[in-house]
């Protein structure tokens, strides 16, 4: 196991760019002849990660503390995951439509301990696994079949409430004046190939505490950080009725190695019908500085990074009533007591262990296994 810890990291929005080679995808979906794709996994690795956090209040007094945490989910990219918060957190879901796991725990402060700090512990696990979208052979097998989505979850991931407002005017003219309106008979892929392409030219990297998030906001301004880049996207393919989600986290390991420092960041999966959720880190290839016509990031999934939560706006229960959050990356504190928030600082650690799997023989372990024969009954005496 590789291991590597780092006392400090920052606990702010920030942008680790993933290089990873092209993959040259040209070939169009043909109606009628299954999907001209196919999601390769590429690579398998097991991931332990401990974040550590101390949030120090200098000015409160503290009656009690309530620390919020995502669970991990499981997707695509991510699975066998655990979740655990210390001290011990007690499950329980957003109160949104999507109803994400969450894990909260409540700590009532003890004469001077804790009074004007809290300190936690949020360990991860999961196995990541690496895909890649390549072309289908003319004639090849299409793979094991993709069941279709659940409604409930085509019905969230084509929304366009809050940050993928696509119904306001900025944001259709934005569509309308870049061609991006999906033709009846282009293919999820190939319609997602080509807003990634637009988004690339014609919107900017940009990290800044006046940075715009709502996707119309996002391209008026022409430019945003992770959290509005990956907004845009989103909002132009759940526009053109292709569900697509967001995937909120942490890049943790890069080219297969812990990272001394853990930054935020978020990519984005769409949904297409007989291929599955295909990976895009829009956010990464703007901020890479690679050549706008590239598709360095586009159907890839490193399998370094950690995801905390799907989509924005998560909604819970505090002592000041419901909050929503928009995004909830880190274990996240509220405080009951007097005093004011002024001179608070937050510290961050982190420590991970990287396993690498071997592919084939993870893959047979998640094959799914056919059904005992039963055996005939004997005939009584």
């Amino acid at each position: 196991m590789n291991r590597q810890g780092s006392s400090s990291i920052p606990c702010i929005a920030a942008l680790m760019v993933i290089l990873l080679p092209g993959n040259g995808l040209a070939q169009r979906d043909r109606p009628g002849a299954g999907p001209a794709y196919v999601l390769v996994p590429v690579s398998a690795k097991k991931i332990k990660a401990e974040m550590s956090y101390e949030y120090k209040a200098p000015r409160v007094q503290a009656d009690e503390w309530t620390v919020y945490v995502a669970q991990l989910p499981e997707l695509p990219g991510q699975v066998d995951v655990r979740t655990t918060l210390f001290p011990q957190g007690t499950p329980a879901r957003d109160l949104s439509d999507e109803g994400r796991p969450m894990l909260f725990v409540r700590v009532p402060s003890q004469g001077e301990i804790w009074s004007k700090n809290i300190a936690v512990r949020v360990k991860y696990e999961a196995t990541l696994i690496g895909r890649k979208l390549e072309p289908r052979e003319p004639g090849s097998p299409a793979g094991p079949p993709v069941p279709p989505l659940e409604s409930i979850t085509r019905r969230l991931e084509l929304s366009g409430g809050h940050q993928f407002d696509y119904q306001a005017e900025p944001f259709r003219a934005w569509l309308k004046e870049n061609d991006l309106r999906r033709q009846p008979r282009e293919s999820e892929v190939d319609f997602a190939r080509k807003v990634y392409l637009a988004v690339r030219k014609k919107l900017k990297h940009f990290e800044g505490a006046n940075a715009e998030h709502l996707a119309s906001r996002v391209c008026v301004a022409g430019r945003s950080d992770f959290a509005g880049l990956t907004a845009a996207y989103v909002a132009a393919l759940r526009a053109n009725g292709i569900p697509t989600r967001i995937l909120a986290g942490r890049v943790v390991i890069r080219e297969g190695k812990p990272i001394k420092e853990s930054w935020l960041h978020a990519k984005v999966e769409f949904y297409a019908q007989g291929i599955g959720w295909v990976p895009v880190d829009m956010a990464g290839a703007l901020r890479s500085g690679k050549p706008v016509d590239g598709l360095e990031f586009f159907g890839v999934d490193s399998a370094e990074f950690l995801t905390t939560h799907t989509d924005t706006d998560i909604i819970i229960n505090t002592y000041f009533g419901r909050k929503t959050i928009e995004w909830l990356p880190d274990a996240t504190p509220w405080v009951i007591g007097s005093g004011t928030l002024d001179n608070s600082q937050i510290k961050c650690g982190l420590i991970t262990e990287v396993e690498p799997l071997d592919l084939a023989e993870f893959l047979a372990s998640r094959a799914p296994r056919p059904a005992p024969k039963k055996q005939a009954a004997r005939k009584a005496r």
